[in-house]
């Protein structure tokens, strides 16, 4: 029996399948630093995994444009892009060949327009290779990477990657059997693990750099004793490195049941109004809005520092309880809707739903919708697409 992914391939259940998971990976109980999930939580959280699954069982009904190339020099693009990243080394240094990234890495303001750009134009280059199959195209998403990888930002290869696999079922239309189910599985568990094995030479880094003096070897009892690793975690057969993505993925649970147990829920007119403002505008609009008026986004407590994601509802809780968590939630079902409707005509709007599918994903993590650096990312189908009609470039 074969079923196709493609039902799976938009936002809705690109969000009912991540918080799902995140469930079922909480309940293994493989870190004591965590609290128990309550059971208002839990079935807060079960109905609108159940109300999004049922909504993107009728994404695709609606109709886009025949998938096309955008007429833009491909060379162009990725020496254009190259240079624009660049700009961050010449300002910061090159984090890889220091040993360690800052937190203030790259020009201001320059560097999230060329995070997202670099993320944009990797996955076009992907979709251009699925519908051209010219392997020197592998080679330009490589660069792409390369310069993700100079500036030690796993974080947004893993994004792209994601974004990547929602545009192979997008343009493909693959059907699910065993030998793609094994395939998917293995690929998310190599990634999983090279992923583990990046955070601890990175954590290792950062360690000496305080401590010149501590122990270079690498190994994983860092992330173990931050994370308070439980017993049958340890005894179990998983290899240390995957502690990293269950740390990743159930942290920022814990982190908004630990604001739930620690703060009543409070609903105020203007506490809906915040959310709307910090919880759902790109963060580089919302910061200039509260600058005119004079506050600051409230930032959510947490657990450890270390581990400070807060899934996309803890700041609307925070601002308007459960309520405000109900219109969050609200407006992230209207949205893909709407940008649905805006990119539909558009040759490569595939592309920004699948991005779209991406921040959804990723929104058990931390509301990756008001992230400028990847959601920006969205707009760029509609930018590059408006740019290829003035007929500027051509290969």
């Amino acid at each position: 029996m074969k079923y196709n992914l493609k039902k799976i391939a938009n936002p809705y259940s690109a969000f009912s399948i991540s918080w799902f998971s995140c469930l079922g990976l909480y309940s293994l109980g493989w870190s004591n630093l965590f609290p128990r999930i309550s059971l208002s939580l839990f079935v807060f959280l079960f109905f609108f995994i159940v109300v999004f699954a049922v909504a993107g069982l009728f994404f695709d009904k609606v109709p886009f444009t025949k998938p096309e190339l955008l007429k833009i020099g491909n060379k162009r693009l990725l020496v254009i892009n190259v240079i624009l990243y660049s700009l961050n080394f010449l300002y910061s240094g090159i984090p890889l060949v220091n040993g360690t990234r800052d937190m203030d890495f790259g020009v201001p303001t320059v560097i999230v327009l060329t995070t997202s750009l670099n993320c944009f134009v990797s996955i076009y280059f992907f979709y251009a290779f699925l519908n051209t199959r010219k392997k020197i195209l592998l080679l330009y998403i490589l660069i792409c990477f390369g310069l993700f990888i100079l500036s030690f930002s796993r974080g947004n290869i893993i994004m792209s990657v994601v974004s990547m696999f929602f545009v192979w079922i997008n343009i493909t239309l693959p059907q699910l059997d065993l030998k793609k189910i094994v395939g998917i599985v293995a690929g998310a568990l190599i990634m999983l693990y090279v992923f583990g094995l990046a955070g601890n030479y990175r954590l290792i880094n950062e360690v000496r750099k305080g401590n010149p003096e501590a122990d270079p070897t690498y190994n994983s009892e860092l992330i173990l004793n931050l994370g308070q690793a439980s017993e049958s975690f340890k005894d179990n057969v998983v290899p240390d490195e995957f502690f990293w993505g269950f740390l990743y993925a159930t942290s920022p649970l814990s982190n908004l049941q630990y604001n739930i147990n620690k703060y009543p829920s409070s609903l105020t007119i203007s506490g809906l109004g915040f959310v709307f403002i910090d919880e759902f505008l790109f963060d580089s609009l919302s910061k200039r809005i509260n600058d005119i008026l004079g506050r600051k986004r409230a930032v959510a407590d947490v657990i450890v520092d270390d581990l400070a994601v807060t899934t996309t509802l803890t700041g609307s809780y925070n601002y308007a309880g459960w309520i405000g968590m109900v219109f969050l939630l609200f407006l992230f079902l209207l949205f893909p809707l709407i940008y649905s409707i805006v990119v539909s005509k558009n040759p490569v709007g595939i592309l920004g739903i699948s991005i779209l599918c991406t921040i959804y994903f990723f929104s058990i993590f931390d509301n990756m919708l008001t992230t400028t650096g990847l959601s920006f990312q969205i707009l760029y189908p509609i930018i590059f697409n408006f740019i290829a009609k003035l007929k500027i470039y051509n290969d």
